[in-house]
């Protein structure tokens, strides 16, 4: 009889052990909707666009300057193949994207990386057409932004249909000191960033090559020794200052 009770003792003891369990595995699978399809941080992209003929020191501090700040997952270099408001570019489509990869070799950017998209087209790249692309590849949940100076920024009331443009993407608006121009306050897709004094054009470049002066301040020892190379952005006339 002893052994009887003493093993329906036990066997109570069990039981309430093994509801007791059961009790937390219910709670936990509570949670569990929650853990399981909780949605990971949408990716950040951001689209960094022009001609890049060439790449010079500006555009790679810039870069540099923005990741410091924004830290985007990605960090595009995006060369147009065919710019909408200049008539043409002044190098071909291969020169530009082996000064764009030696550049960036030479000074790596947080998260850079080329993207072919643009260059490989054969129509002009307007801006609506490549945010609508980037936004279908990424999907409705990624972050995507566009980068551009404050000069490109207050003219876009003559680019193609720019009420559109923000349904796509954010945009960050680079300024510099001494530029005349207050930046508009900060809005909802709008974001002024202070990018520095960089008195760096690729038209002074382009000018210096082809007046034979000297340009390899303006860009890295790279993309001077290709340019040097492939006698780019010389005139018939021209001679390279040599150091």
């Amino acid at each position: 009889w002893l052994d009887h009770g003493a093993h329906r003792h036990r066997g109570r003891c069990r039981g309430d052990s093994l509801l007791k369990k059961k009790a937390k595995v219910e709670s936990v699978m509570m949670l569990s909707p929650i853990i399981k399809h909780k949605p990971p941080m949408p990716a950040s992209t951001l689209l960094f666009g022009g001609t890049f003929d060439p790449i010079h020191l500006g555009h790679l501090q810039v870069a540099e300057r923005v990741q410091a700040q924004f830290h985007f997952d990605r960090f595009l270099f995006v060369p147009c193949r065919v710019p909408v408001h200049k008539a043409s570019t002044h190098t071909p489509a291969h020169h530009r994207l082996a000064m764009i990869t030696r550049a960036l070799c030479e000074y790596p950017v947080e998260n850079a990386a080329l993207c072919l998209e643009e260059i490989h087209r054969q129509s002009p790249s307007y801006t609506l057409n490549t945010l609508q692309r980037f936004r279908r590849k990424l999907g409705p949940h990624s972050r995507l932004s566009f980068l551009l100076g404050l000069d490109a920024f207050l003219t876009l009331h003559e680019w193609n249909h720019p009420e559109k443009f923000f349904t796509y993407a954010d945009f960050i608006v680079l300024f510099r000191p001494g530029q005349g121009v207050h930046p508009p306050a900060t809005s909802q897709h709008v974001q002024f960033f202070d990018a520095g004094a960089f008195e760096i054009s690729s038209t002074s470049i382009r000018q210096h090559v082809r007046e034979g002066l000297c340009f390899e301040q303006f860009v890295s020892s790279r993309v001077a020794a290709y340019i040097r190379q492939h006698r780019l952005y010389r005139s018939a006339s021209s001679a390279i200052c040599l150091r």
